[in-house]
């Protein structure tokens, strides 16, 4: 896992007892695997175009902390 993603898993125990009661983001898809073990939710994917002609695929995910 690479730290910067333990760092936000970390971070969603930290929001939950501060009171927040969900979180969004948007994966790529070579994360979509490690946020659905975390407990993430998100099936349909979003193209963002680049310049160049290129695009990225996002996936929405959300987790419900409560």
């Amino acid at each position: 896992m690479h730290n910067a993603d333990a760092a936000k898993i970390a971070a969603t125990e930290q929001w939950r007892r501060a009171g927040f009661r969900s979180t969004a983001l948007m994966a790529t898809l070579p994360g979509v695997r490690l946020y659905q073990e975390c407990g993430y939710a998100g099936e349909d994917s979003v193209d963002f175009p680049l310049p160049g002609g290129l695009r990225i695929t996002f996936v929405p995910m959300g987790k419900v902390l409560a």
